[in-house]
This record gives structure tokens, C-alpha cells and sequence, in this order.
């Protein structure tokens, strides 16, 4: 077995038959997509994702040590091309979007499957991809970032992260962990996630001293003041250690 992967209630697998054959590959729950082998022995399968009832697989083509992913079509048994690359991280399906992780950055391909677009340029990004609520978590050399689903404000997440090279992600309960290079497994409330808000664009933020200990001095700056607002400060174990009106100087 090559490829193993859970998605809904179908479970994805890539296994390597024999050298004449090649490699096989078979979904759960889809019943037109029934057990079928590679179709050149020179494209090695890596990644497999189904999008909107849809198979994708991620090949790496020996040939040239580059990567292609492909669409099964059912109607005729064959593959059809969607996109090129010349690394392939991870190939993820979320929501009704499919999403492939490169050495560039992280490309979607939209749900009317019509192209793949950039949506968030980033060298450093090591493989893993997440959805919570309305952000997309990655897994990066330099700790974990995330941004909206459209790809704007890029955020770093990393505090207390020893080894910043994280190699894949999870979320349990209210926590998310990542798995570091060489220095175990590190974790971050999911509380700290939802309490950054990216909408305040004109808005700059002076935090000081930091880290703080009993004393903590947060000066904001806006075009337009800040009605009805609060500010939260959590510790590292996701305790609420503050809850405060903002108030306009």
C-alpha cells in the first residue's frame, strides 16, 4: 500500500500490484470507480482526491521528475489532464474545491472545474493543508500560517514552537497540533485562531513588551474608531486571562 486517505465515506487507497501491472487504484463508495490500474508505466501515483464525485490523481512522471494531475473520466474509463507542476505536495479536496500544494504555492482549482488559479504564493510550505471554519491552516518550514479561503491575510502561528519545520496538522477538540521536525508535537488553542480579526486592514496594532509577564500595553490606530469592541488575551493553554471594552483616547 502507497496512498491511504479518508475523505467522507470514501476511503482512498494507491497500491503497487507488480512490475507488468503497475499501480491500482480503488475508492469506497463510489461504485464507478471500481478498482482500475495506472495507465503508463512511466506516471508513478502519489496523491489521490475525490472533489465533487470526482477522482484526481497526482502523478509524478519519472520520465522528467515532474508532476501531473489528472481526472478520471468515468464515462469512458480515461484520464484527462488538469494541471502541471513541477513538485506536488499534496493534493487535498475541501469544501467543493481541490486544492494542490506545490514548492511555489498553493494552487485551486475552482467547482465548475474550469482552471487552476494561485491562491496563495509561499516556497516554505511543506505539504499539509486544513480547513477551519473559514480560514485554510498550512504547514510550512517556518511554523503554521493561515489565511482566509480567498487567500488574503497570511497570518503566522508558531508561539512556543521550538522547531518551526512542521510536517503535518491536525485539529482535536479545541486544539490544533502539528507534528515538528525533531522536537515532538506542538499545540495552539483554536481559540487563538478565531480571536485574530483580519478585517481591520487599516488598523495598526503596538503590542508591548513582548512576551509580558504582568504588564501588557496594547495601542491601536484607525482611520475610524473601534465601536463596541473588545480585546481577549489568552495564555498558551488557551485560558482567557482578559476580556476588555476598547476604549477611544
Amino acid at each position: 500500500l502507497y496512498f491511504l486517505r479518508v475523505n467522507g465515506l470514501h476511503i482512498m487507497k494507491i497500491g503497487f500490484i507488480s512490475e507488468s501491472v503497475g499501480f491500482d487504484v480503488s475508492v469506497t463508495n463510489l461504485n464507478f470507480y471500481a478498482d482500475f490500474n495506472r495507465t503508463h508505466l512511466d506516471d508513478d501515483p502519489r496523491f489521490v482526491a475525490i472533489c465533487n464525485n470526482d477522482l484526481y490523481i497526482g502523478f509524478l512522471k519519472t520520465w522528467n521528475n515532474s508532476f501531473e494531475i489528472k481526472k478520471y473520466n468515468k464515462n469512458d474509463s480515461t484520464w484527462k489532464h488538469s494541471f502541471s507542476t513541477s513538485d506536488l505536495k499534496d493534493l487535498i479536496a475541501i469544501d467543493s474545491n481541490l486544492y494542490s500544494i506545490t514548492s511555489n504555492g498553493i494552487y485551486r482549482l475552482n467547482s465548475i472545474d474550469t482552471n487552476w488559479s494561485l491562491l496563495v504564493s509561499d516556497t516554505t510550505l511543506t505539504g499539509a493543508l486544513i480547513k477551519f471554519e473559514n480560514k485554510l491552516i498550512a504547514a510550512t518550514k517556518n511554523g503554521v500560517s493561515y489565511c482566509n479561503l480567498d487567500g488574503t491575510s497570511w497570518y503566522e502561528i508558531n508561539s512556543g514552537m521550538q522547531n518551526k519545520k512542521v510536517n503535518s496538522l491536525a485539529i482535536n477538540g479545541n486544539y490544533i497540533f502539528a507534528s515538528t521536525y525533531n522536537n515532538g508535537i506542538w499545540k495552539l488553542p483554536l481559540s487563538l485562531i478565531v480571536g485574530i480579526n483580519e478585517n481591520l486592514q487599516n488598523t495598526q496594532l503596538h503590542l508591548f513588551p513582548n512576551p509580558a509577564t504582568n504588564t501588557l500595553t496594547l495601542n491601536l490606530s484607525q482611520q475610524q474608531g473601534l465601536q463596541n469592541a473588545t480585546v481577549s488575551i489568552y495564555d498558551i493553554q488557551g485560558k482567557q486571562l482578559l476580556q476588555q471594552s476598547i476604549t477611544e483616547a
